[in-house]
Formats: C-alpha cells, structure tokens, sequence
C-alpha cells in the first residue's frame, strides 16, 4: 500500500478507519464505481515511516496541510512557507506522489495518478515506488489555486488572470474531463473510458462491463457510430455526464477533496515567490 508510512502523525487507529461516502441519489447502485474501489478511503496509514523516502513523504504532507489548512481559520504562516519550500526543496522542488496521497488521506488510484501527470509529475509506477513526484511545489499551488478561482487546472500562472471563471457545475466537468483524458490529447477515447472505470472498480468484472457499457452507450462517438472516430470533445462529454452522471462520481469526489485545500493556495503561492531567498 503506497500509503504506509506517510500518512500525517496525527493519525490515531480510530481516525483510520475505513469510510466510504454514500452514492449520488437517483442512480443505480450496480452502475457506480463506489468510492472505496475508487482508492478514495480513509484507511492504512497509521504505521510509522520506515524510509527516508517516506519520511521525506510524511513530513511534506503535514507541512502541505499547515499551510493550506492553518489552524483557527488563520492565513498560511511565511515561517510554514518556508519550511514546506525547505522539504521540497524551493518553490520549484517536488511534492512527492506519496506526499498527496497522505495530505488529502486517499489511496493511490488511475485519478490521483493522472492528477500528478497533469501537475507535471514524473509518470505512474506500481505501488510502493518512493520517488515519484506529484510536479512541483508552486505547480501544485498554482493548481489548487486555479480549482479555487474555478479556471481550467492546467491554466499557467501566466494566463490566470486572463482566465474566464466559469461555474461550480462546469468546473467539475472540466476537472473530469481533464482526468479522464490519460493522454493529454484534448479528447476522451473509447479506451480512456473503459481504462478509467475498470481501474476504479477494483475488479469488479460485473460492475465494469454495466458501467462501461451504460457510459460508451451514451454517445454515438463511443458506440462506434457518429463520425467513427471513437473519441468526444469536452461538450460531448458534457451530454454523457447528463445522462449518465455516476459515471464521473469518482472524479467529483476527487476534485471535492482537493477543493479542500484550495481556498489558501493563492496566499501559499503568493507567499512562496515573496521570500525566494530564504526558500531556495
């Protein structure tokens, strides 16, 4: 479990325990990926670090939760800034994979996976692979910040202020979409789908052949008809989140959890570029 070992001290074996979130009313249940299969759980994180990866891991994870989730409904500290710049070595040194994980107490799935590579992490590797990195310390900042203000996540700190805002409901489609795109290619294939809904089902062979039916069944691109190109652009994918919206649940629940950390990622990076010397 990639988990082990660095989730934060605070963790007591009571906090562990595994919880899952209930289903999006109005679906069928035999057609959902649920959020456990999904990695998207509270469990197996309690051990101590034994690595000096993991170590590494566990204390960017507490100083990532310091500065984005002050204490008191306070503003993220210059002094946490700079110990957080000092772990990961300067506004331009990694956040480790593990580092996430941990910070936002989820398991390692094809999302969080893909989230990293769009953060310009260095790729995907099994399980328990120590090195992996989520990109950078100001690109996962700049992120969050952009998941905030409601912008695309992948818009550069150059373009923020240029960005258009758009709402809550198209935010979180975009932020799907963007997941489910593994390749970056700017549209979503019929393999995408299926890869995405069969890793987040854990194994389920049943559930994934409804799901993946159901979902691919939505749009005439998918089915094999259409243009028979077998992909869909963004509003495509917008009429197969209508009509199939447990389809994108594990991707919501994902973007939920890190809207969680973002309402300070603004002050944190603005912070970050204001002591460069001190930070590295």
């Amino acid at each position: 479990d990639s988990l082990v070992g660095v989730c934060m001290p605070e963790c007591t074996k009571q906090e562990c325990t595994t919880t899952t979130s209930t289903q999006p009313p109005n679906q069928d249940a035999a057609s959902l990926p649920s959020l456990s299969a999904s990695g998207f759980t509270m469990g197996g994180c309690c051990s101590s670090p034994k690595t000096p990866e993991q170590r590494r891991a566990r204390r960017q994870a507490r100083l990532l939760t310091r500065v984005l989730q002050p204490r008191l409904g306070g503003l993220p500290g210059l002094d946490a800034i700079n110990a957080l710049a000092s772990a990961c070595g300067g506004p331009r040194g990694h956040v480790t994979h593990d580092a996430m994980l941990a910070m936002l107490r989820v398991q390692e799935s094809v999302l969080t996976a893909r989230f990293c590579t769009i953060l310009g992490g260095r790729g995907h590797s099994a399980c328990g692979g120590s090195t992996r990195s989520c990109g950078t310390l100001e690109g996962l900042l700049g992120a969050l910040a952009n998941l905030n203000a409601r912008i695309p996540v992948r818009t550069q700190a150059a373009a923020v202020s240029h960005a258009r805002a758009v709402g809550e409901h198209e935010a979180r489609l975009a932020f799907a979409f963007a997941l489910y795109d593994l390749d970056g290619n700017g549209s979503v294939s019929r393999q995408e789908v299926a890869d995405v809904v069969e890793q987040s089902m854990g194994g389920n062979q049943k559930k994934i052949a409804t799901t993946v039916r159901v979902a691919l069944g939505c749009d005439a691109d998918l089915a094999g008809g259409g243009n028979g190109d077998g992909t869909i652009d963004f509003t495509e994918f917008k009429r197969v989140a209508e009509k199939l919206p447990g389809f994108l649940y594990p991707s919501f629940s994902l973007y939920e959890i890190l809207r969680e950390y973002s309402s300070h990622a603004a002050t944190a990076l603005a912070l970050l570029h204001s002591a460069p010397a001190t930070v590295g």
